[in-house]
């Protein structure tokens, strides 16, 4: 879910312990709650390279408690999406995508997630935990016509940067990234949060996280102007109100 301008970026990931014989995560059999099953690493130091196994560390840093890596790298990269590569100790180099920002850009496209472009019904828990719990990823379906929708906005704004802004918890990145390729939705940076409680409440605000979010990457990434595509069943018209105003 990196992301950055072509002078630095923001390098995001997350080290999970998994055990040396576990089964790749990819399945599209894979039912939602397995998602919720991890292990994270804190304090684990990454480095990233331009190339896998070879040439000197760009970046080295560690994972915060929650075994998540937020770091900027202030390298130069080309406009569009490029790779980094991360590892961990002896570990092998795992690919990152980075979406760097055209210089030319004009527009950013800003989408919600849940019924937004994936059938979650959210407005109805029962219905909710079962599409998010249950279901295997092979039988999760697009919002009708959003595929198409957002194949002329992409169209119409090739440069456009496409981040997808939910209140999903992290552990769903993958699955996610995978919906979107599966159905025909554009690439995109996934800007989502945590699941429990923070150091100030019991449960995570999502109207906050939306909201905060989107004054962060109005200020990272000055002067675009942002399209904004969401559903009123998690406050998403207010929230955007708000953003637009501000």
């Amino acid at each position: 879910p990196s992301y950055g301008t072509v002078h630095r970026s923001r390098v995001r990931a997350r080290v999970l312990l998994t055990a040396p014989d576990a089964p790749t995560p990819g399945s599209l059999a894979r039912r939602g709650w397995r998602n919720l099953l991890s292990a994270e690493l804190p304090d684990a130091e990454v480095r990233v390279r331009a190339q896998p196994g070879e040439g000197p560390d760009l970046l080295v840093a560690r994972t915060d408690r929650g075994g998540y890596l937020d770091a900027w790298l202030d390298v130069p990269l080309e406009p569009g999406w490029q790779t980094l590569y991360l590892s961990v100790g002896e570990d092998a180099d795992v690919p990152a995508p980075v979406q760097v920002v055209d210089p030319a850009a004009t527009h950013g496209i800003v989408s919600d997630i849940d019924d937004t472009v994936l059938v979650t019904m959210v407005p109805r828990p029962h219905l909710a935990a079962w599409n998010f719990l249950v279901r295997s990823e092979a039988r999760r379906k697009p919002v009708p016509g959003m595929p198409e929708l957002y194949g002329r906005l992409t169209a119409t704004h090739p440069d456009a940067p496409v981040f997808y802004l939910s209140t999903g918890a992290w552990n769903t990145a993958s699955a996610l990234s995978r919906f979107l390729h599966r159905v025909g939705l554009p690439q995109g940076s996934l800007l989502l949060t945590d699941l429990g409680p923070t150091g100030a409440a019991l449960m995570r605000s999502g109207r906050e996280h939306k909201a905060a979010t989107l004054r962060r990457l109005a200020e990272e990434l000055p002067g675009l102007q942002w399209i904004l595509v969401g559903d009123d069943g998690q406050h998403d018209p207010q929230v955007y109100e708000t953003f637009a105003a501000e």
